[in-house]
C-alpha cells in the first residue's frame, strides 16, 4: 500500500516460470518478472521455443532454443516499452542443460522438479490438465 494514501497499489514483486513439455520434443518456457515500485510497474515478459532432450539414465535435459521473444512494459515511461523477437545470440543464451527428476508434491501428486545443471537449485512444477484436451502437460 502507500504508505502517504494507505491505496492499496498491488504486489511489489511477481516472479514465475512456466514451462509446456509436448510428446514431439518441443518445449514453450515463459518468465514473468514484474516490479511494483509505489504503484510503477516495469514488467518482462519472456518466450522461448526449442526442443528438450530428456536423457532418463542421467537425470538431464537439454532445452535448445530455437527461437523467443521479449514484451517489456513501464507503466510511467511508454519509449521503455516493447515486444520483439529474441536475437540470435539472445535465443543461444536460452539453451540450458538442466537436472531432472518426477518428485511427489505433499499431496502425493507427481510433479517435475528441474535443477540448475549442477543439480544444487531445484524448481518444482506441478503438471495440468489442458482444458481444450483434458490431457495431462
Amino acid at each position: 500500500h502507500d504508505v502517504q494514501s494507505g491505496r492499496y497499489v498491488g504486489s511489489a514483486r511477481s516472479l514465475g516460470s512456466f514451462f509446456e513439455f509436448a510428446a514431439d520434443g518441443s518445449y514453450k518456457q515463459y518468465t514473468l518478472i514484474s516490479v511494483n515500485n509505489y504503484g510503477w510497474v516495469l514488467t518482462t515478459w519472456t518466450e522461448a521455443y526449442g526442443t528438450a532432450d530428456f536423457d532418463a539414465a542421467k537425470g538431464v535435459v537439454t532445452l535448445t532454443a530455437a527461437k523467443g521473444k521479449y514484451k517489456v512494459t513501464d507503466s510511467r515511461v511508454a519509449k521503455n516499452n516493447y515486444d520483439r523477437p529474441m536475437t540470435d545470440d539472445e535465443v543461444k543464451k536460452q539453451s540450458d542443460v538442466r537436472t531432472f527428476r518426477i518428485g511427489r508434491a505433499d499431496n502425493g501428486d507427481p510433479r517435475l522438479e528441474l535443477g540448475t545443471g549442477d543439480g544444487k537449485a531445484v524448481m518444482a512444477f506441478k503438471t495440468w490438465a489442458r482444458a481444450d484436451t483434458g490431457k495431462s502437460k
